[in-house]
């Protein structure tokens, strides 16, 4: 059966069990057997750095008390972390629960510090039904925002200098292009470092849940106190050539730039 479904939910931050702030949201968008997951932590009561495991909450009619299943881990640097899934509706993550049976998300930190999201699950299907109606619509966006990445793709020298993935190479006054609250970048001190020294950036898209998400990219060479440099800046991740960067590896700080607002 044809089957579409998106949703955004908010995490809430809590400590002893009581509700502190937000903290991030998780979002999901199904088409038939295949679902996109983003997970989105930020907040001043995350700060350090670790792994956090993440855990779906069930919900069934015969049980209303929550059971948890494992689904991984997710990686928080200086308050923030950031996770994208693709996953087997029918089994989400290999959980052996489906999409419809989840009826919550919980990421555990510390010893009574956790983020938790929960909602209700739909016993019949008529939500889902009335959302197939929405598919031709989500289409539409998609189809127009992959026609701006293309027109880019026209106007800016294409490279490859990472993996096979395909490149934009930019210079800080093309990032024009983004969207007005992201132009501040154009004046960021740490990419203009980095451009001044190699004398380009590159943006690359990622598949998003929803409209054009892009990376954009500012080359150097991986060090620890660089790395501290480059989170202050807003440049959480690095990558390069080998999967696992070394000190002295060549690669590109890089951060996420949503074409769209995140705020759902």
């Amino acid at each position: 059966m044809f089957f579409y479904d998106k949703k955004i939910r908010y995490l809430n931050y809590y400590e002893n069990d009581i509700r502190m702030q937000n903290a991030g949201y998780v979002k999901f968008e199904v088409r038939d057997y295949e679902c996109h997951m983003m997970i989105f932590v930020k907040g001043p009561r995350l700060l350090g750095n670790g792994e956090a495991r993440i855990w779906f909450l069930t919900k069934t009619a015969r049980d209303c008390d929550k059971d948890k299943r494992l689904l991984g881990t997710i990686a928080i640097r200086l308050g923030q972390g950031r996770r994208m899934l693709r996953l087997n509706a029918e089994d989400m993550g290999e959980t052996g629960l489906s999409y419809r049976q989840i009826a919550g998300i919980r990421i555990e930190l510390q010893r009574q510090q956790y983020l938790e999201s929960s909602w209700e699950i739909e016993e019949d299907y008529k939500a889902e039904l009335e959302s197939v109606n929405d598919v031709a619509k989500e289409e539409e966006i998609q189809e127009e925002q992959n026609g701006k990445w293309q027109e880019w793709k026209e106007v800016f020298p294409i490279i490859h200098p990472i993996d096979d993935r395909e490149c934009l190479k930019v210079s800080p006054k093309e990032l024009e292009i983004l969207p007005e609250k992201e132009k501040v970048l154009m004046y960021n001190s740490f990419l203009l470092h980095g451009y001044y020294n190699y004398r380009h950036l590159i943006l690359w898209k990622e598949d998003a849940l929803q409209g054009l998400q892009v990376c954009l990219g500012v080359p150097g060479v991986f060090h620890e106190r660089e790395k501290v440099l480059a989170k202050m800046f807003g440049f959480d991740y690095f990558c390069c050539q080998n999967k696992a960067p070394r000190s002295g590896s060549f690669g590109y700080y890089y951060r996420y730039v949503f074409m769209e607002d995140d705020n759902g």
